[in-house]
């Protein structure tokens, strides 16, 4: 009790403390633009007054000039897009680029020095005239022009369709860290400073214009209402050109979008206060008919953010579809531009990004994460609405009485489980290919990005919401709106107020759960009656402390009761308060966090382990209560053994286990006798996201070979080079009928590097090699082998390549050699397919794999090492390829061919 008063105690006091530390700039926007669609070019001027409210001095400010991100090859958008394996930009005409030209830093009438920031042709360092102390304010004039790029990601045209956003100098933030200057990227989003903002946009008359801000201009004002009404003929501009005026307070970012060819539809929505919201969507032929479900998504998203989270402080609410090249949907303060299908989400992005204004570069999962959280909860609304709805008419009662306010708000499960959408987590997080929810935008590889910042996060919401319960959890919701609306807030903001509002100690989600990828994975020990209920105890077998969900069962599954403990290391012990129950299980819920689900379940007598046996076909998730085994229909054909139906048995699933096992037996029908293959599979992550370690015993069997394997392989992935270290040791032996033909030992060591990503693929491997072969004497003779294999391939325009590859290989001789296959590799760890391995006179025989040396003409060298030099090229236009090949042996023969091959595959 001690403590919880203490921490009640100072929790209000740390907040107070953040809160005079904290402090953030102002700068306020005066700009006028003109759109030139001829030559698809932007001439603005823009004034900004810039407010000092840190306790520092400042002699410079870092500006964004974010068109420039499209000048060249060379930008931090352009590498990004290549490591993301994206070539669009890379390969496009020059005359798609973009780019922003004739800026100049005005200060009364000295013009300022500028430099770019850390070879950034998009970020400038502007140098003031004075030093700006705590308090005051600078005005500056800056001119520029834009030449609006193809729509590549945000900014651009397609053809007369205009995406204007991140397209005028903006100041970056300054906050308690310091700088931010950020070089524009597709994927990692933005961070910039609340101000107001009054923008002039001139354009052709004809254009639909949609924009952030509260239109100021009357004529456009009817103008818009007369096309949302389709009497359009009633309000014409006579001028060629036209004038529209937004302003607004409180944003910190301003986007428009311009297309003659737009329809315009147009409604309200009154809020849970009372406020009335207008709202508009501009759309094209082509999505006509998403316009009534995307009117009636932009009223449900308003009217349930604001109520969840936070009343909307602005007068209107504008979705745009739109050319966007980066993702589904981008949103802006009051205006997004995104396919229907992402309405809800995009515009809630109005409080995570527009009010709470959260770093998204560093801190992504705040703005996307909470998003996705309350958009699903918007699903929830509106399924909830569209049930009573059906049970209404299924009444005969109109459904005209069904008002939002009376929809019932009651949280109930969306229509798709989120056991199935958590799945990306679990899938990711058992097999060590996760990163964490918390990392730097840039960092992420391109699968991870989407699962990190907007699967994940709703997935641990949930069970936050869970544990502090769904009343405790809105509450704190709220507050954090409250707190933090049109401010910056970090993460150690918002679990303050988590915690000051709930009065737990959440650090398992905010540092463990968040910060890391560490599996969350508890058991059940033990279930011993006792004098007052049911002694559970509980074991912690991950690296995460967290609290867990206790759940008392009837034999039908029903839940009886539920309890919670708080995050616990190691053992906690819990007692049910009663003996009426049939078995427990902990995280009985459909969006649990516990990967291990096997020991999850145990009835009151304590029989834990024994489950019944459940055969599914394929694949499906885990469950407590059942022990799976999976399977599915196998096929094989060899020359020896003739056509194999079978079956496969194994208990991988979707989420991965530490011990996997697969048994595929298949009938031979020209052996008559039963082959397959039969494998186990012990996996273990690394300390860290990203490092994988496999340990595999398998063996195979069939009329002509038959083999045994123990492979460890260690797998580490990164942004630069993935790294392979592999040990194998293998027992192969070829037959004819019942006659052994010799058998192989095979010891073998590797390690490889190798790196993807839209024009670039490498590899280096090194191998070393330890045989002993034996003959049907049983005549033993060694050999060891080692060797090198260097791959370079670069895409030279869109779906090109070229490749290079270079083999050395030696071999000591230790009695009798194995010979370096040239072409036709020699098999002798039976890697590969073969339909005949015993190179009959069928058709079989005649297939061949490439050799070491890389030989398209079946060339079989018998040497002790090799040097190969291998080419290839694609040829423009056609499903063509050109090779050419050369080798030398220790003998001194050389070989070579070239030539035209079909590329099929």
């Amino acid at each position: 009790m001690k403590k919880i008063f203490w921490i009640c105690l100072l929790t209000p006091l740390v907040v107070i403390a953040q809160e005079k530390n904290y402090f953030q700039q102002k700068v306020d926007y005066n700009i006028t633009v003109y759109l030139d669609d001829l030559n698809h070019t932007l001439e603005a001027k823009e004034t900004i007054v810039y407010t000092n409210n840190s306790p520092d001095d400042l002699d410079f400010i870092y500006f964004h000039l974010w068109p420039n991100a499209y000048m060249d090859n060379k930008t931090a958008f352009a590498k990004q897009q290549i490591r993301l394996k994206k070539d669009i930009f890379y390969f496009s005409h020059k005359d798609n680029y973009g780019w922003m030209s004739d800026f100049h830093f005005i200060h009364a009438k000295d013009t300022l020095q500028f430099q770019f920031y850390e070879q950034n042709s998009d970020v400038v360092k502007v140098m003031l005239p004075y030093t700006l102390k705590p308090g005051e304010q600078i005005k500056l004039k800056i001119p520029f022009n834009v030449q609006l790029p193809y729509t590549f990601s945000r900014l651009g045209h397609v053809e007369n369709s205009y995406q204007i956003s991140q397209w005028y100098p903006k100041p970056a933030v300054y906050d308690k860290e310091g700088w931010h200057p950020m070089p524009y990227l597709d994927a990692g989003e933005f961070y910039s400073e609340f101000g107001s903002f009054d923008v002039s946009i001139t354009l052709p008359s004809h254009y639909k214009l949609a924009a952030t801000g509260e239109l100021q201009s009357d004529l456009e004002r009817k103008f818009n209402l007369a096309h949302a009404a389709d009497t359009s003929s009633l309000y014409t501009y006579s001028q060629s050109t036209k004038t529209v005026r937004f302003t607004q307070d409180n944003i910190h970012d301003f986007a428009w979008f311009a297309d003659a060819s737009y329809k315009i539809a147009h409604d309200s929505v009154t809020l849970h206060t009372g406020k009335v919201v207008q709202v508009w969507y501009y759309y094209t032929d082509y999505w006509k008919k998403s316009q009534p479900k995307a009117i009636q998504d932009l009223k449900d998203a308003l009217y349930c953010y604001s109520l969840w989270v936070g009343e909307y402080p602005y007068s209107s609410a504008t979705a745009v579809t739109g050319a966007l090249g980066a993702g589904g949907g981008m949103e802006y303060p009051m205006v997004t531009v995104t396919d229907p299908y992402a309405i809800i989400h995009e515009v809630g992005h109005n409080w995570f990004y527009g009010i709470l204004a959260t770093n998204e570069r560093d801190y992504g999962w705040m703005d996307e994460g909470f998003n996705s959280y309350i958009e699903n909860k918007v699903y929830e609304f509106q399924a909830e609405r569209k049930n009573k709805e059906n049970n209404l008419n299924n009444n005969n009662i109109s459904s005209d009485k069904i008002g939002e306010a009376d929809v019932n708000l009651k949280r109930r499960e969306i229509a798709l489980s989120t056991s199935q959408t958590n799945l990306p987590y679990s899938i990711l997080t058992s097999r060590a290919f996760a990163q964490p929810v918390q990392l730097h935008s840039n960092k992420y590889y391109d699968f991870n990005y989407g699962i990190s910042l907007y699967s994940n996060p709703p997935q641990f919401l949930n069970y936050l919401r869970d544990y502090l319960g769904t009343e405790v959890f809105d509450k704190c919701l709220l507050e954090y709106f409250d707190q933090w609306k049109f401010k910056h807030p970090q993460p150690e903001d918002l679990q303050a107020v988590f915690e000051q509002v709930s009065g737990k100690n959440l650090n398992w989600f905010f540092n463990d759960l968040v910060k890391t990828t560490n599996r969350a994975d508890a058991k059940i020990k033990s279930l011993k009656p006792t004098d007052n209920g049911y002694l559970l105890t509980l074991k912690n077998v991950g690296k995460v402390p967290f609290p867990v969900q206790i759940t008392t069962l009837q034999k039908d599954d029903k839940i009886i009761d539920t309890f919670w403990v708080d995050a616990f290391e190691n053992d906690t012990t819990f007692t049910i308060p009663t003996t009426d129950f049939y078995a427990v299980q902990i995280n009985n819920n459909n969006h649990n966090l516990d990967l291990g689900v096997n020991n999850d379940y145990i009835k009151k007598d304590g029989l834990q382990k024994l489950k019944s046996l459940k055969f599914q076909f394929l694949t499906s998730k885990d469950y407590a209560k059942k022990c799976e085994t999976y399977y599915m229909p196998v096929v094989g054909y060899n020359y020896a053994d003739g056509f194999m139906p079978g079956l496969a048995f194994y208990n991988s699933a979707l989420v991965s286990k530490k011990l996997e096992y697969i048994i595929a037996p298949m009938f031979s029908f020209r052996a008559n006798e039963i082959r397959g293959l039969a494998g186990l599979n012990y996996k273990w992550n690394g300390n860290k996201s990203l490092v994988r370690n496999n340990l595999v015993f398998y063996g195979m069997n069939y009329s002509n070979w038959e083999k045994l394997s123990l492979d460890y392989t260690h797998f580490n992935a990164s942004n630069s080079f993935n790294k392979i270290i592999s040990l194998q040791n293998t027992y192969a032996a070829s037959r004819f009928g019942a006659t052994l033909l010799g058998q192989t030992l095979i010891n073998k060591a590797s390690y490889k590097v190798f790196k993807n990503d839209a024009l670039h693929k490498i590899s280096a491997e090194v191998n070393a090699e330890l045989f002993t072969s034996m003959n049907p004497s049983s005549i033993a003779s060694n050999a060891l082998r080692y060797s090198t294999d260097l791959k370079y391939a670069r895409k030279y325009m869109y779906k090109k390549w070229v490749g290079l590859r270079m083999f050395a290989g030696s071999q000591l001789e230790m009695g009798t050699t194995f010979d370096y296959g040239l072409s036709g590799k020699n098999d002798y760890a039976l890697e590969y397919y073969a339909m005949d391995r015993l190179a009959g006179s069928n058709i079989g025989s005649r297939q061949t794999n490439e050799g070491d040396a890389g030989m398209k003409q079946l060339m079989l060298g018998a040497a002790t090492s090799v040097l190969a030099l291998n080419f290839t090229g694609d040829i423009p236009k056609v499903p063509l390829q050109l090779f050419a090949d050369w080798a030398t042996t220790n003998g001194g023969n050389s070989y070579y061919d070239a030539g035209i091959s079909i590329k099929v595959v």
